[in-house]
């Protein structure tokens, strides 16, 4: 189905988006034999045998499911925390699931569209602060589960205009140069990075979490970098095309709910 929203189309009114969708799913989108509702990233898929197993442990447990591949228990960046400086539990943006008893409930807490208690307004960030609210009410299990999720073949999002091809995922600069801002994709974030004097060859980018920010390496280095889960590390000259096609960029934040 197509929802029209009376928001704005930036990032910083996602979660409003996100919880919009629950409230479709709350009301017309479920069936009384719906289980769980999955959101990610459309470059990603979900094991439908790997979450059906998730399902059954909680259960047999008497316990609500909130599931994803990669789970934040504490807080990394300033960006994660509140505005109070608390922090919420929550699992990655590219993919996570709820059981449709939280997606109901999230969606008829009328504390839900207040809970944007963070500096970014990430929408996974928020999502933690809703499951948190409501485990008030029940016994929630948080399952991780790196298997849960698979990508893409991510030839599918390359167009002829402007693509950047990361030299290495789940890593990022052994050294940090200078932060240049929020950006929507690496291939912004190269246009800035390209732009500016502090930066060399080397950027790393978050695609599962933007609000983060984009970062040079420091120059002269190489491709020196280090292990995370959230960053992809980047260099300008594996960004081919002509940078000035913007209504050819293939934005990340387009989200699916399955």
């Amino acid at each position: 189905d197509m929802e029209f929203l009376p928001l704005r189309d930036v990032y910083e009114d996602f979660y409003l988006k996100t919880l919009n969708m629950f409230k479709w799913a709350a009301t017309i989108g479920m069936d009384d034999d719906t289980s769980m509702v999955v959101i990610h990233d459309d470059e990603y898929c979900f094991q439908p045998e790997i979450l059906r197993g998730l399902c059954q442990d909680a259960t047999s447990n008497n316990q609500s499911l909130y599931a994803g591949s990669y789970l934040w228990s504490e807080a990394a960046y300033e960006a994660q925390n509140g505005t109070d400086g608390s922090f919420s539990p929550y699992f990655s943006g590219n993919l996570y699931a709820l059981d449709s008893w939280l997606i109901r409930s999230i969606a008829h807490d009328p504390r839900s569209p207040f809970a944007s208690k963070t500096k970014a307004l990430a929408e996974d960030v928020v999502a933690g602060k809703w499951v948190e609210d409501q485990g008030e009410k029940t016994d929630i299990r948080y399952a991780e589960e790196p298997s849960l999720i698979f990508e893409v073949n991510a030839e599918y999002y390359k167009t002829e205009d402007w693509f950047c091809e990361p030299i290495e995922k789940s890593s990022k600069c052994a050294n940090e140069e200078t932060n240049l801002g929020t950006f929507a994709r690496p291939e912004d974030c190269a246009e800035e990075a390209r732009s500016s004097q502090r930066c060399g060859e080397n950027f790393q980018f978050s695609n599962d979490q933007p609000d983060l920010g984009c970062s040079c390496c420091v120059e002269g280095e190489g491709n020196l970098t280090i292990a995370h889960e959230l960053w992809t590390t980047y260099a300008l000259s594996n960004c081919t095309g002509d940078e000035q096609a913007d209504e050819q960029y293939y934005y990340y934040n387009n989200d699916t709910i399955s």
